[in-house]
């Protein structure tokens, strides 16, 4: 083993990503323990999908966008930018700046974007164009960030506050999914075969079905609550079974591949659940976001640490500490979950949720964080 002769930008961005996940979920804990004051349900919002999430998409982009595109990696400077940013990001948390928080937010996405366009603009080699739902979840991060810095200044419109949290909160990670996870998903569940033919969408299908999704939130913020959630998880639905084939079961035979799987699943029942329970949105946005979208970055994030540390794919084939992370998550989701329907113990269950959540990304860290800075001979 030797250290890396040169880091890559998940070096840098994976472990804050997760240390915002870890202080995003330790305010349940700190809440049930009276340790803040203040429900702090806005609070956790931001950090789990301002920093958690968009930090470790950070580091997803800034390292494949040079490969996607054929043109030079991220340099020092431009990763030292967007840490430095990330660190006053976290400084501005702890002084409860929710102002602070959400105009480095839009400064850390500026800096991602003219990184991204910069790359592909001098592309040597044709960019897929699912990734134009990254575009699309790129900018839904940017407005949903403006919209709420104004809203912590000013008074904006109800419809207007709901969307910005709608486009932060969700339009973000969904579209991210659909333009990252298009070729990468279907590779990881070894199910390529089945799926390629249908991934060849052109740029017009792929904007339609961008804009219809975006119709579907924009009409949940302005009051038809059930019609948008309906709208953009039908195509949602459309999009993963008919063109990602996750209807079918993995044929990578790898533990791994069985996570990315059950978290596209886990996506598409969050989602419907918030189209059946609209008056539980809570249940199934946590579906969402840790059986699926928290299963998914952890999923992704093992795979970019053995691939480019050379470390080989067997861990990924019946890894204990896999087992123990989706074990771990799947008691965060279930109980969490099932907090709104327990009277007397809402809080006591949003603190053991937030608990299991913490161990399952120490338990990722434990074992893969070595393998971040190691490179086998």
């Amino acid at each position: 083993m030797k250290l890396y002769s040169t880091s890559d930008p998940y070096q840098w961005f994976f472990p804050i990503g997760i240390l915002f996940g870890v202080v995003g979920t330790g305010l349940w804990v700190a809440y049930k323990f009276h340790f803040i004051v203040g429900y702090p349900g806005g609070l956790h919002a931001d950090l789990m999908s301002g920093g958690f999430f968009l930090s470790i998409a950070l580091g997803f982009l800034m390292t494949a966008a040079p490969k996607f595109s054929g043109t030079e990696s991220a340099t020092f400077l431009e990763k030292l930018t967007q840490a430095s940013v990330l660190g006053l990001m976290l400084l501005v948390v702890f002084r409860g700046d929710s102002t602070g928080f959400h105009v480095l937010l839009i400064v850390e996405l500026l800096f991602l974007i003219l990184f991204l366009m910069r790359r592909f603009s001098r592309a040597t080699q044709r960019v897929l164009p699912a990734l134009l739902f990254a575009a699309f979840g790129l900018g839904s991060a940017l407005l949903g960030s403006a919209i709420l810095a104004v809203a912590d200044v000013w008074t904006v419109p109800d419809g207007a506050l709901r969307f910005g949290k709608l486009l932060l909160f969700y339009a973000t990670s969904l579209y991210l999914i659909l333009g990252v996870g298009a070729q990468l998903l279907p590779m990881l569940m070894g199910t390529t075969h089945l799926a390629r033919i249908r991934l060849q969408q052109t740029k017009i299908q792929i904007l339609w079905s961008a804009t219809i999704v975006m119709a579907g939130f924009l009409l949940e913020a302005y009051g038809n609550v059930v019609v948008g959630r309906f709208i953009r998880t039908g195509i949602i639905t459309w999009i993963m079974f008919g063109r990602w084939k996750v209807c079918y079961r993995p044929r990578s035979g790898t533990v791994l591949g069985y996570m990315v799987w059950l978290s596209t699943w886990m996506v598409l029942i969050g989602m419907w659940v918030m189209v059946v329970l609209p008056q539980y949105p809570l249940v199934g946005g946590h579906l969402y976001f840790i059986g699926g979208v928290s299963l998914m970055v952890f999923s992704v994030a093992t795979r970019v640490v053995l691939a480019h540390g050379g470390h080989g794919l067997m861990v990924e084939r019946r890894s204990k500490i896999l087992w123990l992370l989706l074990l771990l998550l799947g008691a965060a989701v279930l109980t969490r979950s099932a907090a709104p329907f327990l009277k007397g113990m809402y809080e006591s269950h949003l603190a053991y949720a937030a608990i299991c959540w913490i161990l399952a990304s120490v338990t990722w860290l434990v074992a893969f964080l070595p393998k971040l800075y190691l490179r086998k001979n």
